[in-house]
């Protein structure tokens, strides 16, 4: 088994996705924040030259990648000991640079002239650069999927009300989930009221239909950024992938930042070749001493 820093990323892996499930959709939850002005990063920011655990960082997993290469190693003293905390050392600082450099370009991707990039390259109006959610810059499959929701629940608002009769409105907690989601972050208590009585009562007016048009301008109020990406999440997405490209590119072009990275990979390299060379040695000892114990035994008799 080869071992390399991946094993020392599980505490910082990322979620599961989220399934799709019938609960409130809060219209405030992807407001956009406040554009991030740019930070300063270097290989000492990211830990690389700190021997002690950084936060999110595991003992636990530590120790068990330490066992892991006692046993490919077949460390059995302590000078083999010393190379593998060695080398797990540096297998967690390479952790630490890679999230570090991750981390850099999610930074570089919240700067006003990478957003401005996106947005001239699929045509949104320079007003509402700034108001871009981070959400957008993410590549977050729950947010894709939580605007796919708004999508569909936008349509089922219009089926409604194009096909509206009392039948249909009882039917809305069966046959229109991702409305009822919607409805539910619009603060509709499903267990005290039917939709239609909701509707009447949030919108004040005695026609149902003219209900559900408020309630669609009010959809496409909420969720206005959710139901735009949506719309276009394909072009949207690559155009996305190609900037974040080009700021990783650009953050590993840091001449700082290329030299602890080459350092690192070295030391690794460098204490994984004399774990090699210690398990040879540890083979060859135990080997001769087999030899040794084979022909004292043959001297006895």
């Amino acid at each position: 088994m080869t071992l390399d820093s991946q094993n020392l990323k599980k505490s910082q892996a990322s979620k599961p996705e989220t399934e799709t499930q019938v609960v409130p959709l809060d219209a405030t939850a992807t407001k956009p924040k406040a554009v991030a002005q740019k930070a300063a990063y270097n290989a000492r920011t990211f830990g690389v030259y700190s021997n002690s655990l950084m936060p999110g960082e595991s003992e636990q997993d530590v120790s068990a990648t330490c066992e892991e290469l006692y046993q490919e190693y077949e460390v059995s003293s302590l000078s083999g000991e010393v190379l593998v905390k060695q080398y797990v050392q540096v297998l967690l600082k390479i952790a630490r640079l890679d999230r570090g450099l991750a981390n850099k370009v999610s930074n570089c991707l919240s700067t006003r002239s990478c957003r401005k990039e996106f947005a001239d390259q699929v045509g949104i109006s320079p007003l509402i650069q700034d108001q871009l959610p981070d959400w957008w810059f993410e590549l977050d499959p729950a947010q894709y999927k939580r605007a796919e929701i708004c999508k569909k629940g936008l349509i089922q608002a219009k089926q409604l009300k194009v096909h509206h009769s009392p039948e249909l409105m009882a039917q809305v907690p069966t046959q229109y989930p991702e409305l009822v989601q919607i409805a539910l972050g619009f603060g509709w208590r499903q267990n005290l009221q039917t939709f239609g009585e909701w509707l009447a009562l949030r919108y004040k007016n005695q026609s149902p239909i003219f209900n559900i048009q408020l309630l669609i301008d009010e959809i496409k109020k909420g969720f206005e950024f959710e139901l735009l990406w949506a719309k276009n999440e394909d072009r949207y997405k690559s155009v996305v992938q190609a900037v974040m490209a080009q700021a990783e590119l650009n953050v590993r072009c840091d001449p700082n930042l290329q030299r602890a990275e080459a350092m690192l990979h070295k030391k690794a390299r460098d204490l994984r070749e004399q774990l090699s060379e210690y398990k040879r040695l540890q083979r060859l000892e135990t080997d001769v001493l087999l030899v040794r114990e084979v022909k004292s035994q043959k001297a006895l008799t």
